[in-house]
């Protein structure tokens, strides 16, 4: 994707940031919860809310992935 010295600033960035761990969706637990719509949620990690005026706001209960599927779009941005 990357390559040479934008890949090295890529990197150096994300070793600096508050994150956390990466978890790229194939490795998400879809059948946890039962009701998450995987399709929207791929659809979602396309960003393209970011060209409007648009946010994205997670909801449900703890320990639903919420937190994971805010880091994954932060990194993937």
């Amino acid at each position: 994707m990357f390559s040479g010295a934008k890949r090295r600033s890529l990197e150096r960035r994300l070793s600096h940031d508050k994150l956390g761990r990466f978890k790229p969706l194939t490795e998400f637990d879809w059948q946890w919860p039962d009701k998450i719509d995987q399709k929207a949620i791929h659809a979602l990690m396309q960003l393209d809310f970011l060209t409007g005026t648009n946010n994205l706001i997670l909801l449900g209960g703890n320990g639903v992935g919420k937190s994971t599927l805010a880091q994954t779009s932060a990194i993937k941005r």
